[in-house]
C-alpha cells in the first residue's frame, strides 16, 4: 500500500487521508466527477483532471461532468476492474492507444493545449504506429492473475514496478541542462559529504586492514574487501540522496535541503547497499550451472537426446547470465537512480534492473552518447579550472613564512589538507552533474516518454 496522503473533496464533504490506489478506485467506481477536487497533505485542492498522478485513470474511465456525492463507504479494492493499478506511470497501454487515435475524454483545456499550433508544428507521424508497437511489447505473456508466468517470466520478461510519475516528455535538450543543473549548491553539499565520509570510513578501514595484514594475510584480504565494499555503499548512499532530488526536480515538486534527502537515502539504504554487490555476484550462479552442463556432457553413454539437451541448457544459461552480467553492470550506476525515482525495495529494484537491461540498453547507450562526450569535456574543464585555482593557493601554506624558498613541514601538511579537501569539491560537482545527467536519461529513454506532451503544454495546462 502507498502513503496515506491523498484527500479528496466536494463542496459539502472532504475524505482522507487514503492512499493513490484508493483515489484511483473512487474514479474506477464513478465515484468522481469532473468537478471533484483532490490535493496532497500540505498542499492546495485542485481539479482531479489537473493531478498528473490520477490522469491515466480518469482517461480509462467515465467522467460525469455533474458533481456527485462522495461516499465513505466505497466497496473493496478486490472488486475493482480489471485495469493496470499502477496509473501513475502512464503504463495503461490500452487508455494510451485510445487516445492517440480519439483524444483524452477529459479535461478540454488540455486537449486544446495540445492541439497548440506549437504542438501541430512538431511532426507526428510515427507516433500512432510507435505507441501501437510499445503496446504490443509492452504486454506480457501472462497467466490468470495478469502477471508472467513463472519465477524468470517475472524477473526477466515482466512489466517492471515503476512507481514514477512522469509529467511531461523528455527532450534531447533536457539531457544538455544537466550541466548547470548539476552546479546546485544542495547537490554538491550532498556529494561533498558523502565523499568525506567515505574517505573518512575509508581511512578507518584501512588501518584496520594494514592491522590485520600482521595477523594473517587473509584476514588483510578480508577486511580490505570490507573496506571497499563500506566506501562504495557510502557513494552509493549519495547518489540516492542526489537522485532523490532530481526527482523532486523533475516531478516539479518542492526541491529537498540536504537534510531531506540524505534521509531519503537512509531510509532505502538497505537496498542501496545491498543491490549491487547481489547483482554483481548473481551471474556467478549461470556460469556454475554452465560448469555443471559441461561436466555431465562429458559422461559417456549420454546418447543424442541429453547430449541435445545439454546443448540446449548451454544456450539458455548463456543468455541468462548475459543478461545478469549486462544488469550487474548497470546496477552500480542505476541502482540510486531506480531507488530515487522509482521508491523501491530490494527485489523491484533488481526487477527493474532486469528489465532495464533486456529493452532499454541500446536506447540508454545511443540517445546519451554525445551528453556523456560533453559530460568528459566538463570534466575536464572543472579539473583544469580547479588546479588553475589549485596552484596558487598551494604556496603559502607549502613554504610559510619562516624560512623563505624552503618547504615547512607544518606547511606540507596543511597544504596536503586543503588540496584534498579541495580536490573532492571538484570530484563533487561532476558526480552531482554526471548523477543528474544519467538521472534524466534514464526517464527519457524509457518507452512512456514519447507518448507525454512536450514541458511547454504540461506548463500551460498547469497554469
Amino acid at each position: 500500500m502507498g502513503e496515506k496522503i491523498w484527500y479528496l473533496g466536494s463542496t459539502k464533504k472532504t475524505l482522507g487521508p487514503m492512499d493513490s490506489s484508493r483515489v484511483r478506485l473512487y474514479i474506477d467506481k464513478g465515484k468522481t466527477s469532473a468537478k471533484t477536487r483532490v490535493k496532497r497533505e500540505g498542499e492546495e485542492f485542485r481539479l482531479l483532471s489537473e493531478e498528473p498522478y490520477f490522469r491515466q485513470s480518469l482517461r480509462a474511465s467515465k467522467v460525469t461532468e455533474e458533481e456527485v456525492e462522495l461516499d465513505s463507504n466505497i466497496s473493496d479494492v478486490a472488486n475493482q476492474p480489471e485495469t493496470d493499478r499502477n496509473a501513475e506511470t502512464y503504463v495503461n497501454r490500452e487508455a494510451l492507444t485510445v487516445e492517440q487515435v480519439y483524444g483524452s475524454p477529459v479535461d478540454e483545456v488540455a486537449s486544446e493545449v495540445e492541439d497548440s499550433p506549437e504542438e501541430k508544428a512538431k511532426p507526428t507521424k510515427k507516433a500512432p504506429k510507435a505507441a501501437k508497437k510499445r503496446a504490443r511489447s509492452s504486454t506480457p505473456k501472462s497467466s490468470d492473475e495478469g502477471e508472467p508466468a513463472g519465477f524468470l517470466g517475472r524477473w526477466l520478461g515482466g512489466a517492471p514496478p515503476i512507481n514514477y510519475a512522469q509529467p511531461y516528455r523528455l527532450e534531447k535538450s533536457d539531457l544538455w541542462k544537466s550541466f548547470s543543473l548539476g552546479l546546485d549548491s544542495a547537490r554538491c553539499k550532498i556529494a561533498y559529504m558523502g565523499l568525506i565520509v567515505s574517505l573518512i570510513l575509508g581511512a578507518v578501514f584501512g588501518g584496520i586492514t594494514f592491522g590485520a595484514m600482521y595477523i594473517h594475510p587473509i584476514v588483510g584480504l578480508v577486511f580490505a574487501f570490507i573496506a571497499m565494499a563500506v566506501q562504495l555503499a557510502t557513494l552509493n548512499f549519495a547518489l540516492g540522496a542526489l537522485s532523490y532530488h532530481s526527482r523532486c526536480r523533475l516531478s516539479d515538486e518542492e526541491t529537498p535541503g540536504v537534510k531531506e534527502a540524505l534521509g531519503y537515502a537512509w531510509s532505502n539504504v538497505t537496498t542501496l547497499a545491498a543491490v549491487p554487490f547481489v547483482m554483481t555476484l548473481l551471474p556467478l550462479i549461470p556460469i556454475l550451472m554452465l560448469a555443471v552442463a559441461a561436466l555431465i556432457s562429458k559422461i559417456p553413454y549420454a546418447g543424442p537426446a541429453i547430449t541435445g539437451l545439454v546443448f540446449i541448457l548451454h544456450i539458455f544459461l548463456s543468455v541468462i547470465a548475459f543478461i545478469c552480467s549486462l544488469a550487474g553492470g548497470l546496477s552500480w550506476v542505476l541502482c540510486p537512480i531506480i531507488v530515487g525515482f522509482e521508491r523501491t525495495g530490494v527485489k523491484e529494484t533488481m526487477q527493474i534492473l532486469f528489465h532495464f537491461a533486456r529493452t532499454s540498453l541500446a536506447r540508454f547507450f545511443f540517445k546519451g552518447f554525445w551528453p556523456n562526450l560533453g559530460m568528459s569535456g566538463f570534466s575536464f574543464f572543472v579539473l583544469f579550472v580547479g588546479a588553475c585555482v589549485l596552484a596558487p593557493t598551494m604556496i603559502i601554506p607549502t613554504f610559510g613564512f619562516s624560512v623563505p624558498g624552503t618547504p615547512h613541514m607544518i606547511g606540507m601538511f596543511f597544504a596536503g589538507i586543503w588540496v584534498s579537501l579541495f580536490s573532492l569539491l571538484l570530484i563533487a560537482i561532476i558526480l552531482s552533474t554526471q548523477n543528474e545527467l544519467l538521472c534524466r536519461l534514464y526517464i527519457a529513454v524509457r518507452p512512456s516518454n514519447d507518448d507525454l506532451i512536450s514541458k511547454e503544454a504540461y506548463l500551460l495546462r498547469q497554469a
